[in-house]
């Protein structure tokens, strides 16, 4: 094969590996990079509570920040914080985790204590989920009511019933996700 004809493709494989990052890229630039931006845009301006009234003052604000006792202080604390609580919860996090492998007697019960949290969180979402969709008083049938719309049933009604279980899945994820909060 020559070369002009291996460069060409590896251009084409290029372009193509692009084209697959160019969603991600754009999700990325709008709700990274402009965020970002802007953030420090505004930082350049002083403004009052409801963001009228805005006067350029450029790095002032930074200069008062860092010449503030308080700044260091407030620094020192959030760092000393993190030191306190995001080391030990790895380390403790991994060895509970490491645990649940070893080949002991009764580590079965340890398994289920330690996975506990997550089937309760689940289960309380499940119960919740019910009552929200209940077609006899659950908390969507009564705002219906209050717009003149018949009850739905919601899980035995074929147009409702995929959107209602993946409404319970979202409730089910966040809670799984909040019992190790």
């Amino acid at each position: 094969m020559d070369r002009a004809s291996r460069k060409h493709r590896e251009l084409r494989k290029f372009v193509q590996g692009f084209l697959y990052l160019v969603p991600a890229i754009v999700v990325f630039v709008a709700f990274v990079f402009y965020p970002l931006a802007n953030s420090i845009k505004l930082s350049l301006y002083q403004t009052d509570l409801f963001g009228k009234g805005q006067v350029f003052v450029g790095v002032q604000q930074y200069k008062d920040i860092f010449a503030s006792g308080d700044f260091g202080r407030s620094l020192k604390i959030t760092f000393l914080y993190a030191l306190y609580t995001v080391i030990p919860g790895i380390v403790i996090s991994l060895a509970l985790a490491l645990m649940a492998n070893w080949r002991l007697a009764g580590i079965r019960v340890y398994r289920m204590i330690f996975s506990s949290p997550i089937v309760v969180a689940v289960a309380s979402a499940s119960i919740i989920w019910a009552m929200i969709f209940s077609p006899a008083q659950g908390m969507l049938r009564y705002i219906l009511s209050l717009f003149g719309r018949p009850p739905v049933n919601w899980l035995a009604d074929p147009k409702w019933a995929l959107l209602s279980v993946r409404w319970w899945q979202s409730g089910a994820d966040w809670a799984s996700t909040q019992s190790y909060s």
